[in-house]
């Protein structure tokens, strides 16, 4: 029997699909955060960001679902052109600091 895909695992195997796409995506190591490159659709992106940039958090959303990590999904959002050349696609939910008390 196959053991089910991290959600890691589904956010690593959906910058590949990203990839093949042809976002020429580039992802932090946990593949929470991923800088989108290149936009099949860029001429509409410039013209109507929200439109185009809910479709591919849409995509991707979906995506991680039908990969095994649908609690990602959730949190899926993208930036659009939040660093110069690129898109900022987020696929998880932020890191949360834990604070040590010591005494």
């Amino acid at each position: 029997m196959a053991a089910e895909p991290t959600p890691q695992a589904a956010r690593g195997r959906l910058v590949k699909l990203l990839d093949e796409m042809g976002f020429d995506p580039r992802a932090d190591s946990a593949f929470r955060t991923v800088l989108l490159r290149r936009c099949p659709l860029l001429d509409a992106a410039r013209a109507h960001p929200q439109v185009v940039c809910a479709v591919h958090a849409g995509l991707a959303a979906a995506a991680l679902t039908a990969l095994g990590a649908p609690g990602d999904a959730e949190h899926v959002s993208v930036q659009p052109f939040d660093v110069p050349g690129a898109c900022v696609l987020h696929l998880a939910p932020p890191l949360t600091a834990t604070l040590a008390v010591g005494g």
